[in-house]
């Protein structure tokens, strides 16, 4: 359900200039991420290891990004903006 999935994936802080954390359930470990920019394009991928994982995101352009989770068959995707 929808309420199940909000206690799924964290993404703080929110706003963020350098780093996010990206704090998730145990269900998602060895899941993939990826941040991807409002015009669609992936900028950054990486693998879920932990349940919180620090990601530097200083490189990339200001702006609105959503970062989409996926393991298996669930996928969750979340917003945060860079400034």
């Amino acid at each position: 359900t929808i309420e199940e999935n909000l206690v799924d994936a964290l993404i703080y802080p929110n706003p963020s200039s350098d780093l996010v954390n990206l704090e998730v359930s145990a269900s998602l470990l060895d899941g993939e991420y990826k941040i991807i920019d409002y015009s669609g394009r992936t900028v950054e991928a990486g693998e879920i290891n932990n349940t919180v994982v620090s990601i530097n995101v200083s490189k990339h352009a200001r702006g609105s990004y959503y970062i989409h989770i996926q393991k298996d068959e669930e996928t969750i995707t979340r917003t945060f903006t860079l400034q």
